[in-house]
């Protein structure tokens, strides 16, 4: 008595694409109309393991809530006023 075989066929599965919204075009690519030295007016400069870290903050309050969470010390850190930047470097 002969054995019946059957084959076993791999189904494929088909991925469905998905359709990507439009792309909105903005007429008005420009460069943001607040200066940098405005929207971030404190600086912080720091060591950080080594390496020098500048961040800039937008009120002096961000700047004490990252050195409390950071836990630096009082004379590990320099706080200063965001000078403006010249226009070529931009």
């Amino acid at each position: 008595m002969k054995r019946k075989t059957t084959t076993l066929t791999k189904k494929r599965t088909v991925k469905k694409k998905t359709v990507s919204p439009p792309k909105v075009v903005k007429e008005d690519n420009s460069i943001p109309s607040v200066p940098f030295h405005e929207a971030f007016p404190v600086t912080l400069e720091h060591k950080d393991n080594k390496e020098n870290k500048k961040c800039y903050f937008v009120c002096q309050e961000h700047c004490d809530s990252y050195i409390k969470r950071y836990k630096l010390k009082k004379g590990s850190y320099k706080i200063s006023e965001t000078q403006p930047r010249n226009e070529e470097e931009t």
